[in-house]
């Protein structure tokens, strides 16, 4: 590709460290191993060369490098490229997404709803991402605390700003292609303040019932979401070895009548149905994933009060951070960073994970599968909803 070859000349004239490029095989691998997908021009540049670091600094992701804890660091990034969600990044209140809630927690559980079925941010170098599931060469944003940016049209168009400086400083072109989300959270999507915080219309104050398994799949497939023919039994049992827990008998009805495929042209959904290598790393990663990035960016200055006296040190915390780790129940994805914990009853909560921050989506996976797709009102004007007990996850949610 012509393009992939003036980024790396641009990179090589910059001084960039370039590695050999990685073959078919690695780049399979990294995929699954970071349960992300790479886009095409994006995976052509690491089939040319890889990038390992400006100024004798490691400023780029190294896919090569799967050990334990640059895998950790890899998952972080992932799961969390803008950081822990706090007060501060809710003062813009994007237009697209309705009246602003009135209270804090409202807010942050509006902000981790759409989060958490956000295109996936693929690290590209120190704040720059390239999304996920975007087209063949999507623009490259800028994500910097709660700061949206995008930096360039695509990845040619980014080298040529990075690395021979072709814009002046503070002009930012316009993203060619929709980034569902990310978009929203650019300066010109909302302003300081975003909409007036207004109540709830009458009719959006109470949450329909929850939905059962054939409702679920109706609500999703109205929603323009696929769906694929139910798993077997053979198949449940290959995809709860490779995600290393039981099925709550609430998303065993689901799969078994139908399984959800892709949305919006993306694929949140995990491929329960493949049991290839890769397919069964894929998953494995995505249930562990979760825990391997709370390893990584702790708890910052936060500590839930039942857990007793916060240890001084950060190598203390991270120790007694592990210790509940290794016992805090499974998750198993239902899509995106949508997790439902594994033996925690028939029907448990369906919770993300955003930088140790644990957020209730809904009560049950019908209650989710009703918000998320069932609402024709913005969701972030219903009732936060409640969060049954659940160990370790709970004591994390909405620190």
């Amino acid at each position: 590709m012509p393009e992939v070859r003036e980024v790396v000349r641009l990179m090589r004239e910059s001084g960039v460290e370039l590695g050999r490029g990685m073959g078919e095989g690695e780049l399979s691998l990294a995929e699954a191993s970071c349960n992300v997908r790479f886009p095409r021009t994006y995976r052509a540049l690491l089939s040319a060369a890889l990038p390992l670091a400006e100024a004798g600094e490691g400023r780029f992701p190294d896919w090569r490098d799967l050990s334990p804890r640059n895998l950790r660091l890899l998952r972080a990034q992932l799961c969390a490229p803008a950081g822990p969600i706090g007060e501060e990044s809710l003062v813009r209140w994007p237009r697209a997404w309705g009246a602003r809630p009135l209270t804090a927690d409202g807010r942050r559980l509006g902000l981790h709803r759409r989060l958490a079925l956000a295109p996936r941010l693929v690290p590209l170098y120190l704040s720059r991402f390239v999304p996920e599931g975007c087209g063949d060469d999507p623009p490259v944003l800028s994500v910097s605390g709660r700061r949206v940016l995008c930096m360039a049209t695509g990845l040619g168009d980014w080298a040529a700003r990075e690395f021979r400086g072709v814009s002046p400083r503070g002009t930012w072109p316009t993203s060619p292609a929709p980034v569902p989300v990310w978009d929203d959270l650019m300066p010109a999507a909302g302003q300081p303040g975003g909409h007036a915080s207004v109540p709830a219309p009458p009719w959006a104050r109470r949450v329909p019932p929850p939905a059962g398994a054939a409702d679920v799949a109706r609500l999703m497939a109205k929603a323009g979401v696929s769906l694929a023919p139910g798993l077997s039994r053979a198949e449940f049992s290959a995809a709860e070895r490779a995600c290393g827990a039981p099925f709550p008998r609430s998303l065993r009805a689901l799969l078994q009548g139908a399984m959800p495929a892709s949305w919006q042209g993306r694929f949140p959904f995990p491929d329960w149905r493949n049991t290839s290598d890769m397919g069964r790393l894929r998953l494995s990663t995505w249930a562990s994933e979760a825990k391997d990035a709370l390893l990584w960016l702790g708890l910052g200055g936060r500590w839930p009060e039942g857990w007793g006296t916060r240890p001084g040190s950060r190598a203390a915390r991270a120790r007694a951070l592990g210790r509940r780790l290794a016992t805090a129940p499974r998750l198993v994805p239902v899509a995106s960073r949508c997790y439902v914990p594994a033996g925690c009853g028939d029907d448990p909560p369906v919770i993300s994970v955003w930088a140790g921050e644990v957020a209730c989506l809904g009560e049950s996976l019908g209650d989710w599968a009703t918000r998320t797709f069932g609402l024709p009102w913005d969701a972030s004007c219903l009732p936060v909803p409640a969060f049954p007990p659940v160990p370790f996850w709970g004591d994390l949610m909405l620190l």
